[in-house]
């Protein structure tokens, strides 16, 4: 593994930044690494920097990707955007929602921090339909936060309204504004 780890302090607590050397990819954790602040990933196109904001975090890390973030790379790239940068409604990393909203703090303590400080460009909502009630709550307080000083889009809506969820949807999908 080509990755270096970097420890900050701040606001009382950790962060914990790894660090992909062979491509300029990074991912910023709880020192736990129980939550994923954000990821990022270096592209080849030159329009400014693509951030999507999902529900939750799975797997991936500054060296490994997941399908879901496989996905958000081609839209950004189909955009020509020059990267990517990965956040979500929730912090803790899970597969499964559910193990997620299993948790007392699915949130973490520092991602609304991380939310706040996300860099002004264009921003892709993409958490989905959730059966767990602390979503919409939770989606109506970081939409706020968002659109504070970004406009936010999505890949299309559900049925209930929600921004769809980048992993599940075919490549001719365009953005639309949420």
């Amino acid at each position: 593994m080509s990755a270096i780890l970097t420890h900050f302090g701040f606001l009382g607590a950790a962060l914990l930044w790894e660090h992909d050397l062979s491509q300029s990819n990074s991912a910023a954790f709880s020192p736990c690494k129980k939550y994923r602040y954000l990821l990022t990933r270096t592209l080849a196109g030159s329009g400014p920097w693509l951030t999507f904001v999902m529900l939750n975090p799975s797997r991936a890390t500054a060296t490994e990707p997941d399908r879901t973030v496989g996905r958000c790379m081609y839209f950004a790239q189909r955009g020509g955007h020059a990267g990517l940068l990965v956040a979500n409604l929730f912090a803790f990393r899970a597969t499964f929602p559910s193990d997620c909203f299993a948790q007392d703090d699915p949130v973490g303590p520092l991602n609304d921090y991380v939310l706040e400080r996300l860099p002004k460009g264009p921003i892709v909502a993409g958490w989905g339909d959730q059966p767990d009630p602390r979503v919409a709550a939770r989606a109506a307080r970081v939409l706020e936060i968002l659109r504070a000083e970004n406009q936010v889009f999505c890949l299309g809506k559900t049925q209930s309204g929600a921004p769809r969820h980048p992993s599940r949807l075919g490549n001719n999908v365009q953005l639309e504004a949420l």
